[in-house]
C-alpha cells in the first residue's frame, strides 16, 4: 500500500467506526472517487455489522439498567417498610418495658391493693344503704 493509500484505508476506517447508517459510508466513498480502492467491501460491510451489534448491545445494557434501577427501587422501599415496621415494634417493646419494668412492680401493686380497699369500702357503704333501703321498704 502506497501512503496516500493507507491515508484513505485510515479514512474509511473512521467513517466505519462512526454511527453512519450503512447507505452514507459506500455514498461518501463514491463521491471522493473511491471506486478503485484496495479496501475490501466485506470489511466495510463487517464493520456495519459490527456497528448495528454494538447499537443492539447498548440498547440491551440501556434495557438491563432500567431493570437493575427498578429493582434497586423496589428492594429500597421493601428496606423502609421492614425499617419502618422494626421501628414501630421497638416502641412497643419499650413502651411495655415500660409499664412492666421490675422497678414499677412494688408502686404498681400498692396502686392496685390501694384501688381495691377503695372498692371495697364503697362496696360496703352500698350495701349498708341497701339494707337501711329495704328496711324501709318493709
Amino acid at each position: 500500500m502506497m501512503n496516500g493509500d493507507l491515508m484513505r484505508y485510515d479514512y474509511v476506517s473512521f467513517l466505519v467506526g462512526r454511527n453512519n447508517p450503512p447507505g452514507s459510508v459506500l455514498t461518501l466513498m463514491r463521491s471522493i472517487g473511491m471506486q478503485g480502492f484496495a479496501v475490501p467491501m466485506q470489511r466495510v460491510r463487517a464493520g456495519l455489522s459490527q456497528l448495528q451489534l454494538n447499537k443492539q448491545s447498548e440498547e440491551m445494557l440501556d434495557q438491563y439498567r432500567c431493570q437493575i434501577q427498578e429493582l434497586k427501587l423496589k428492594h429500597r422501599k421493601l428496606r423502609m417498610k421492614f425499617e419502618n415496621q422494626l421501628h414501630q415494634l421497638i416502641e412497643q417493646h419499650k413502651n411495655l418495658l415500660a409499664i412492666f419494668a421490675p422497678e414499677r412492680l412494688p408502686s404498681e401493686i400498692e396502686s392496685a391493693e390501694n384501688s381495691k380497699s377503695q372498692l371495697v369500702a364503697t362496696e360496703l357503704l352500698k350495701m349498708a344503704q341497701l339494707r337501711i333501703l329495704e328496711e324501709e321498704v318493709l
